[in-house]
């Protein structure tokens, strides 16, 4: 049976009094030290585990969120009638770069992102995506529909990244055309499947499956003549907006929001915009 652990790690219980434990305090003490040199919480983990001592009885390796409540127990500055294994100041300093990364990675939805919340969708397949505050204050995005999770990316970085992408598009605005349909041979195909529905009509013995198919194909091509004008009018559109555009040295909502359709995002998380008439820079 496991036994059960009422002390914080570092510390054991030595005729009625609580003392440094001879192991784990100076693995305590090499932690705090360590983090404040600036070492990842992943490299903390890789090192308490090569120690040898596990945070707890059966857990052998160690990982980002043991070390993290390791460097966030004030118990070990003394709190509580702890004997202290760091001082004051370690405490605090730990306590400030953990709250600077938290900053700079994640906390609450900054005002910009709230707007474009829902234009973040998954480079893969399209779905709007989940935003994830890890518990360290890094962010990642995972899509709900295929399964995929971005690398790392703060808030920060990602709006600096649209930001690159409408200056991109503001000085090659006259290469923002997306794939042609060409349009005259779908307007041929949809006269002659017009042409070959009437026949059809007329005949006793056509099939009506056949016809049904016809029918359906014929949908098909005027739905892209449709869109493929219409998608040739919004390029004129973001053109023209672009037109007396100067570049922007910050997010400009306004101007993302009237030319852009969604922000997509891969699991590398590279960034990259799609238009309003498709087209993907």
């Amino acid at each position: 049976m496991k036994k059960k652990r009422y002390l914080p790690f570092g510390y054991q219980m030595e005729k009625g009094e609580i003392i440094p434990h001879p192991d784990e305090g100076p693995l305590v003490q090499a932690i705090f030290s360590k983090y404040l040199e600036r070492t990842a919480l992943s490299t903390l983990a890789k090192y308490a585990s090569l120690s040898g001592i596990p945070y707890r009885e059966g857990a052998g390796q160690w990982n980002k969120a043991m070390v993290c409540r390791i460097l966030d127990n004030s118990k070990y500055a003394g709190d509580e009638g702890f004997p202290p294994l760091i001082s004051k100041e370690q405490l605090e300093e730990a306590a400030f770069l953990r709250a600077a990364k938290a900053k700079q990675y994640g906390g609450s939805l900054p005002a910009e992102m709230k707007k474009i919340r829902q234009q973040i969708c998954c480079g893969n397949c399209g779905q709007i995506l989940k935003r994830v505050n890890m518990r360290t204050g890094y962010i990642l995005w995972e899509c709900p529909k295929c399964g995929i999770s971005t690398d790392y990316i703060p808030d920060e970085l990602l709006l600096q990244s649209v930001t690159a992408l409408l200056n991109r598009a503001i000085k090659n605005r006259e290469k923002l055309k997306p794939e042609e349909r060409h349009c005259e041979c779908l307007s041929i195909e949809v006269l002659r499947l017009n042409n070959e529905i009437d026949r059809q009509m007329t005949n006793p013995r056509a099939n009506a499956d056949q016809l049904l198919q016809l029918i359906m194909d014929c949908a098909k091509a005027k739905y892209e003549v449709s869109e493929s004008g219409a998608s040739e009018q919004m390029t004129q559109l973001i053109q023209e907006r672009l037109a007396d555009q100067s570049l922007i040295s910050d997010f400009d909502y306004d101007l993302f929001s009237s030319i852009t359709e969604k922000i997509l995002i891969q699991s590398n998380a590279s960034v990259h915009l799609q238009l309003r008439n498709g087209k993907v820079i």
